[in-house]
């Protein structure tokens, strides 16, 4: 399984997810943590392709963060969930 992430400018319309897609079927990434998503609302959808998305809400439409797992893998996904926090300490 390959891992990788992607920062985006924004991921608010499907037409740019669309183009996103475009984009991940040149490398070879199972599982694409992004981040930069910029959405009002969040989203869980299975795509065309056989894809699972899902992408959380930005806050004040900054920020947002999500993932997106490939046909390759989705027969192996047992839960998925977006957790948020506000306030991150190290």
């Amino acid at each position: 399984m390959n891992l990788g992430t992607y920062k985006l400018r924004t991921l608010n319309s499907e037409v740019v997810l669309s183009f996103l897609f475009d984009e991940l079927r040149n490398i070879k990434i199972d599982v694409v943590a992004v981040c930069e998503t910029r959405r009002k609302k969040e989203m869980s959808v299975k795509w065309s392709d056989g894809s699972e998305v899902m992408l959380g809400a930005a806050k004040n439409g900054v920020g947002g963060v999500g993932f997106i797992v490939l046909p390759s893998i989705t027969s192996r996904i047992i839960s998925m969930e977006i957790m948020e926090s506000t306030d991150l300490r190290y």
